[in-house]
């Protein structure tokens, strides 16, 4: 699963374009996902780890 965007609050995986934000790391059990515009993070998200690999698993398989 190493396409699933999963990084330490060191080094948070950003990704962004046109005026679209989004910021996710990892912190012990859970993922944090911020999503925004170019402003402000308007959205914030707290995930269990293993729901998040869960459904990444599911988007994957259904791509391929």
């Amino acid at each position: 699963m190493s396409d699933v965007p999963l990084r330490s609050l060191d080094e948070p995986f950003f990704d962004g374009d046109q005026g679209w934000a989004i910021v996710i790391w990892k912190i012990a059990e859970h993922v944090f996902v911020m999503q925004g515009d170019e402003d402000a993070f308007d959205t914030w998200i707290k995930i269990p780890v293993d729901r998040y690999l869960l459904a990444w698993e599911a988007v994957l398989s259904a791509s391929r």
